[in-house]
């Protein structure tokens, strides 16, 4: 290889899966009215858990989707908030609650029009969401900068015009005509309101203006005011992490090139977790994806030493299973998404075949197939791998049906992920 040329990379995606992390038990189901004592708590994760436990022990438990959606929303889950208030909509369409979290939801992706439409339903009528839909409108009517109809809703008489967040929202429609007085509102209702989100955006607001005013030392001042009152502790590491671990895959692929040698591989578990770090920092990367019988594969991972911790989903047969259901689930668009150019091959075709196998995989990388790479057990290199002695012996069928010698700890949940393998083959 010529000084300062990058490495390219083949890995090879094995049918393994990656380490995962263990949970807390799960709590009870709890009751609605627990669920939104979470939420107002802040606690999304916990309500969401819960709630989706009672969306499981009833279909039609139109609140528990709700408090769902409600849940997944202020996780930043938006598309999953989608999904669980289609489901609210249809058990209960004309619903006010439903209507008004739809509402919030459709501002969310987008659909200004919907959600005006959504809001401004519950808004006119007389139910007890009528003013938390109006502040919703409003904030909708905003982001649409539909600022006339904003001005219109908040002539409007309504009954919370003591509410400091209709102050906020008339600041809001007014600030181009009265832009001191909106100021002074924004300052006002970032000081003095109860909610934290509503004291954020006013507070903003109030920076926005006082930078574009020129106000340059005051909009520092209240942004850092805003940051400590609002602010939460954030996890700056969990950020910085996979950033280093990006810089490190092609440290690690330089470091680990051989003298001439254009091309590197990599048999890794968990390779398809890091797609894209991988086809990020190692541009010109090939993937190989070696599939066989998910039985042969989850009892040779089983009866096999892995690290406890690093790897301590190969513990058990159900544990391998969910990881192997995940990794499907997931390969087949990363792949596509990322344009990586990929190779499957069957185990039990590259042994009945293997010849025909190696060349599809070879050609990816523009080498041609050799003597040597039919027969393995010549090669005096040592493979530092758990499969060590195998790669070191003749092709051969002998781990080919190893899982019939285990055939009862096998039940019907398995099957679904055989079909699955046959289907691809065939």
């Amino acid at each position: 290889m010529t000084p300062g040329r990058s490495v390219r990379v083949a890995l090879v995606l094995f049918s393994a899966a990656p380490q995962v992390h263990s949970y807390p038990a799960p709590m009870s189901a709890g009751t609605i009215a627990e669920i939104e004592q979470l939420l107002n708590a802040g606690q999304a994760a916990d309500a969401l858990r819960s709630a989706e436990r009672l969306c499981a022990k009833s279909r039609r438990h139109v609140l528990a989707w709700l408090c769902a959606a409600q849940a997944h929303t202020m996780l930043g889950n938006v598309n999953a908030a989608d999904r669980a208030i289609e489901t609210a909509f249809a058990l209960a369409p004309t619903d006010d609650r439903v209507r008004l979290i739809g509402g919030r939801v459709d501002q969310q992706l987008g659909r200004m029009d919907r959600s005006a439409e959504r809001l401004r339903a519950v808004a006119r009528g007389r139910s007890p969401d009528a003013r938390e839909a109006w502040m919703a409108l409003c904030d909708t009517l905003y982001i649409a900068n539909r600022i006339q109809e904003l001005r219109d809703e908040v002539a409007r008489p309504v009954s919370w015009s003591d509410d400091l967040r209709y102050a906020f929202h008339a600041a809001r429609a007014h600030a181009s005509a009265d832009p001191e007085r909106s100021l002074a509102t924004f300052m006002q209702v970032a000081t003095e309101a109860r909610w934290p989100a509503i004291r954020r955006v006013a507070g903003f607001d109030a920076v926005r203006m006082l930078d574009k005013a020129g106000r340059y030392q005051e909009a520092f001042a209240m942004a850092q005011r805003v940051h400590a009152d609002t602010g939460a502790p954030f996890d700056l590491e969990g950020v910085l992490g996979p950033l280093r671990m990006q810089r490190e895959f092609l440290s690690d692929a330089r470091r680990r090139k051989r003298p001439g040698a254009s091309w590197m591989f990599d048999k890794n578990l968990r390779g398809w977790r890091h797609l894209p770090a991988i086809a990020a920092v190692l541009p010109g990367t090939r993937c190989i994806t070696v599939l066989r019988d998910p039985r042969d594969t989850a009892i040779s991972i089983l009866l096999s030493y892995f690290h406890p911790i690093n790897n301590g989903w190969t513990a058990s047969l159900e544990s391998i299973r969910q990881l192997m259901e995940a990794r499907d689930a997931i390969l087949p668009d990363a792949l596509a998404a990322l344009g990586l150019p990929h190779e499957v091959v069957y185990y039990e075709d590259l042994v009945d075949a293997p010849a025909e196998n190696a060349a599809r995989c070879l050609r990816m990388m523009a080498l041609e197939l050799t003597g040597e790479v039919l027969c393995p057990e010549e090669n005096t290199r040592v493979a530092f791998t758990l499969s060590h002695a195998q790669v070191q012996a003749p092709i051969n069928r002998s781990s080919i049906g190893r899982w019939r010698n285990y055939q009862w700890a096998f039940g019907p949940e398995w099957d679904s992920l055989v079909a699955r393998h046959e289907s691809r083959r065939r």
